[in-house]
């Protein structure tokens, strides 16, 4: 659900969102038929333009001077012109205006002087120097534009570039989002057999209404990043004619970044992962996906190589190879594409949330999971998985997991993650046969793996198996249990609190507990959520699909306002935790009592209000996103299917590295025996002392553990060696005080 993270609906910003139609124009075919169509219907335009050139009669490039524009229509697929005046000059730039904005009102000298000022002076404070303009940053870190002049000589022009901006026609607001700019090779390109409607100049078009102008207010500051976007893809044509769309944009959307106008979200492309890394349908999706992409090479790589990959001549994957090699990574575009699809879901625990990649950047949300377990009980089969694209399977609350994912189409690589309190740790492991993963002594206890299809060009498929030791109790959470903002006090008698939470497979739902600020009365109903619901454009009744309780809501009183003080026991119930669901608090007679504490520290909301008593509902709305989730925990605990019975037995001996280690007074280590008989584990220090026994005895076929306890053992790095039957196996702990 991609859902504003405000209470109120912004009525400031456009609908949809913003497009680049750069992309739109790396077909020449396009070009071409939409210069055929202008032929056809504007015969006198297309003279009189010829005759214009021809004759010389362009207008001086001076401040307050007009010129005949070229411009392309997205809506009819042909060019139009226009005549605009050259409101603003800088050191490196010139800003047109079009006659029609001028006169309307839609841009005045405010913005102008805005556009100029981030292209020639300053940019944000998060930009990389922000002592410098656009224009300057960018030569910087991408390189030169191509500066040609009227003949099309490269270097051979004034050094400025030209941005024009008007009314982009592209069916907004009709349409979902608009074209906020674009660049046109045929303006530099004297190859492109479009002579007669090029503007022969190093030009940018972008957008005015509503780039600019919306909803009776202009703001200077929404063009700023499509200028830093459009002027990287003019550099990117100097060094390189003919990039794939997918590495074009995605330099284009990172210079934005670099600018300091931020990064689009990847929010888009988290709701939908199974998609070739590659493809390019013009779609924000497509954006989400390439911009966070590029984060991921600027952050891994650095900047000397999203420079390099600008500049090298050569297309897609094998230019990038080159790029990697002249900047000296050490990698290539397979591993590099392997690696950030596995970032997706494994980020850097400094940046504060366990999902989503944000090594350096707070980046909201994760890839939605193509499974997700309670329990390590599992057996699927998949059919479709995109080239270089990935499915994220996890697995909640188990001491053990045991594996096994084997391709039927294609190529596969399988990649789990194991989040402990530790840390998390990264393994490959081989298709085909069994892996597995041991959380020891661990409270948490989660497994993620990365099933990719390593494959540039076709689908792959294959089945997958899981079985373990479960753990008996999930908690699934919203909030950080920490951080507190204002409470909802809008509610009327009615009304409702949702809190969408996603479906876990092989639990049920056992309890729901909420920490409430305020004592009154409520009632508690579990429905289905409703996957496709938009709270702009649908009724408050269609976030909650069907209700998974039979007899309707359960009615309950508030009188304990400790943390999570209000528990709802629902485990007569069976209500199934997949898949998605929703908690739905409806208000009695004394609302807004009783009100729930708010979290607002998350980057992605789950939360939201349906506000029957609003009277003036915007848009006719009213349904709303929360200001923050609310303090609502559901605890799950295992199907009986999937808990009953003897524990699986393994397949192969394990031995697992102790937890924790490095060790202050006691580490657990566990190992897995596939079949009956004698086990000897012993623990010696680095010279090849014994120190001590930890297991001496005939052991079953199952999941083993032994806790050491270091009371007595200097520090030091000590190891521990596992014999039984003809395996062998040691590892190293650490002792510190």
């Amino acid at each position: 659900m991609a859902l504003p993270a405000v209470e109120v609906l912004p009525q400031s910003e456009p609908r949809g969102g913003t497009y680049c139609g750069t992309a739109v124009f790396s077909d020449p075919a396009v070009i071409a038929r939409a210069w055929q169509n202008t032929l056809a219907r504007f015969p006198g335009k297309v003279e009189a333009m010829r005759k214009l050139s021809e004759e010389g009669l362009q207008a001086a490039d001076t401040l307050g001077s007009q010129h005949l524009y070229w411009v392309y229509d997205f809506t009819t697929d042909d060019f139009d012109t226009l005549r605009a005046e050259l409101m603003a000059v800088g050191a490196l730039s010139y800003v047109w205006v079009s006659l029609g904005e001028l006169a309307n009102g839609d841009v005045t000298t405010v913005e102008v002087n805005a556009i100029l000022d981030a292209l020639e002076h300053r940019t944000p404070a998060a930009s990389r120097d922000s002592t410098k303009g656009i224009l300057q940053l960018e030569r910087e870190y991408y390189g030169n534009p191509p500066n040609i002049n009227s003949n099309f000589v490269k270097g051979a022009g004034d050094g400025r570039t030209h941005f024009l901006i008007y009314d982009i026609k592209d069916g907004w607001p009709s349409s979902d989002g608009y074209y906020a700019g674009y660049f046109l090779q045929v303006d530099v390109d004297p190859n492109s057999g479009a002579l007669g409607y090029s503007n022969r100049r190093d030009m940018l078009y972008i957008d005015s209404n509503p780039g600019i102008y919306y909803n009776g207010v202009r703001d200077p500051q929404r063009p700023l990043s499509t200028l830093a976007h459009e002027f990287q893809h003019l550099i990117q044509w100097n060094y390189d004619t003919h990039e794939i769309d997918f590495f074009n944009e995605g330099l284009s959307e990172y210079a934005e970044y670099v600018c300091g106008y931020g990064l689009r979200s990847p929010s888009l492309y988290f709701a939908a992962p199974n998609v070739p890394l590659l493809s390019w349908s013009q779609t924000l999706a497509d954006y989400s996906r390439a911009a966070l992409w590029t984060l991921y090479l600027g952050e891994q790589y650095g900047e000397v190589f999203t420079r390099d990959l600008t500049q090298n001549p050569q297309r897609g994957p094998t230019g990038f190879d080159a790029a990697a090699a002249a900047a000296g990574t050490g990698t290539s575009f397979q591993s590099t594409a392997e690696n950030f699809l596995v970032a997706n879901i494994v980020q850097d625990q400094s940046a504060g949330t366990q999902y989503g990649y944000a090594d350096g950047l707070a980046v909201p949300g994760a890839p939605v999971l193509f499974k997700d377990y309670f329990g390590p009980f599992a057996g699927t089969s998949r059919a479709g998985l995109s080239a270089l694209a990935a499915d994220y399977l996890r697995f909640r609350s188990n001491d053990s997991v045991r594996f096994n994912v084997t391709p039927t189409v294609g190529t596969i690589k399988v990649m789990a993650a194991r989040f402990t309190d530790a840390g998390i740790t990264v393994e490959n492991f081989p298709t085909g046969s069994d892996g597995v993963a041991m959380f020891g002594g661990s409270t948490q206890s989660e497994l993620v793996l990365s099933v990719l299809n390593t494959g540039s060009s076709t689908a792959a498929s294959y089945t997958f198996q899981s079985s373990g030791a479960p753990r008996s109790v999930l908690e699934l959470a919203h909030d950080d249990g920490l951080t507190l903002t204002t409470s909802n006090r809008l509610f009327v008698q009615n009304d409702t609190a949702f809190v969408v939470f996603g479906g876990v497979e092989g639990g049920k739902i056992d309890s729901v507990s909420m920490w409430f600020e305020t004592p009154g009365s409520a009632r508690l109903l579990i429905r289905d959520a409703n996957p496709s619901y938009d709270v702009v454009v649908q009724p408050a009744s269609g976030l909650g699909g069907a209700s998974r309780m039979s007899g309707g809501p359960i009615s309950f009183s508030v009188s304990d306002t400790t943390k999570f003080g209000t528990t709802i026991d629902l485990s007569a119930y069976g209500i199934r935790s997949s898949p998605d669901f929703v908690a739905e608090l409806i208000y009695g007679a004394g609302a807004p009592n009783p009100v729930l504490h708010r979290d607002s520290a998350q980057g992605s909301l789950f939360s939201y209000l349906s506000l029957s008593g609003q009277t003036q509902p915007i848009s006719g709305i009213n349904m709303y996103v929360s200001l923050g989730d609310f303090y609502v925990r559901v605890y799950l605990s295992p199907l009986d299917s999937a808990s009953t019975g003897p524990p699986p037995v393994p397949q192969e001996y394990a031995l697992a590295q102790n937890y924790p280690n490095p060790v202050n007074s006691t580490t657990t280590i566990q190992y897995t025996i596939p079949e009956p008989g004698h086990v000897s584990i012993r623990l010696y220090d680095v010279l090849g002392r014994e120190v001590a026994i930890l297991v001496d005895r005939d052991q079953s076929a199952q999941l083993h553990s032994v806790t050491l306890s270091t009371n007595g053992l200097p520090s030091g790095a000590y190891l521990y060696r596992i014999v039984a039957g003809s395996f062998r196996d040691t590892k190293k702990l650490v002792v510190v005080r």
